[in-house]
């Protein structure tokens, strides 16, 4: 059976699920995402960024950990991993620079089915890179031009892991994408 993990990353406390690769990579070392470490360094202090399929944080935790003046929107729809990135964000006492937001990312800003297996979830696939959806769900999304707004910041970096979906989210920030040209990382 599955099991809550906890470990050490990069001087914060997380919680995973036992059968999460992301977890699993974290615990043996790994640091996810690390490009990430080096796109921050390019942002000005302070800066808004966007990521985008958040999965548990650990994507969240690698910018903070470079650079804790970030302010970050986590966006992660899957009801497996948003319990996992909220209780991340708050056992490291990050809710004042981390908003974490239950939803997925599509142009339209319309309900979508987010195919959730053990390890990771997909609107766009349910089998996939050796994944086998376990369930489906329907998530609520927004789109990004419509979450991004001069009252709420505008991301400088977005980053964008939704297996899959990636098109539909850059397609739902077309505006904010033009006039601003934040850092996709993709």
């Amino acid at each position: 059976p599955e099991y809550v993990g906890t470990t050490p990353y990069l001087g914060f406390e997380i919680e995973y699920p036992s059968r999460s690769l992301v977890g699993r990579a974290v615990r043996r070392g790994q640091v996810w995402d690390t490009p990430l470490q080096i796109l921050v360094d390019s942002v000005a202090p302070g800066s808004t960024v966007a990521d985008v399929g958040a999965n548990i944080g650990m994507s969240t935790l690698t910018m903070i950990a470079r650079r804790p003046d970030l302010s970050v929107v986590c966006f992660e729809p899957a009801s497996r991993y948003f319990p996992f990135l909220e209780r991340n964000i708050q056992r490291n006492h990050l809710q004042e620079r981390v908003t974490c937001v239950r939803m997925g990312v599509n142009e339209r800003g319309s309900d979508h089915i987010l195919h959730v297996n053990s390890t990771t979830a997909s609107a766009a696939a349910e089998r996939y890179d050796g994944h086998r959806r376990e369930r489906s769900e329907t998530m609520k999304c927004v789109a990004l031009d419509e979450y991004f707004t001069t009252q709420r910041g505008i991301p400088a970096l977005i980053k964008i892991d939704t297996d899959g979906f990636e098109v539909e989210v850059v397609k739902s920030g077309r505006s904010l994408l033009s006039r601003y040209r934040p850092i996709l990382f993709v």
